[in-house]
């Protein structure tokens, strides 16, 4: 595969991964430290985009380092794509 392929693949998958974790968590988290009264949990976000945009991050990044393990020559690049992929899907689960 070529280097700048690879590069840009490995960099499409930061961005997203960096993004996954950036967005993580509610628009909300900040309204308790001005008011602790309010219950961060009492507010709803009915819209469902955020996790629609992260789902969609998510599938690109995913994306990305697959083509990385379809393109791969060597067992040790492909290993460490897959290891990529899953670090990307638990990092969106947990967060």
């Amino acid at each position: 595969m070529r280097e700048y392929l690879r590069a840009g693949l490995h960099a499409i998958y930061a961005f997203g991964l960096l993004l996954i974790v950036s967005l993580a968590g509610s628009k909300y988290d900040w309204m308790p430290e001005v008011d602790p009264t309010i219950a961060t949990g009492a507010i709803e976000d009915g819209s469902g985009n955020r996790g629609a945009f992260l789902g969609v991050i998510l599938a690109v990044a995913i994306l990305a380092e697959s083509v990385v393990v379809l393109k791969a020559r060597s067992a040790l690049e492909r290993a460490s794509a897959m290891v990529l992929i899953l670090v990307a899907i638990g990092a969106a689960l947990v967060l």
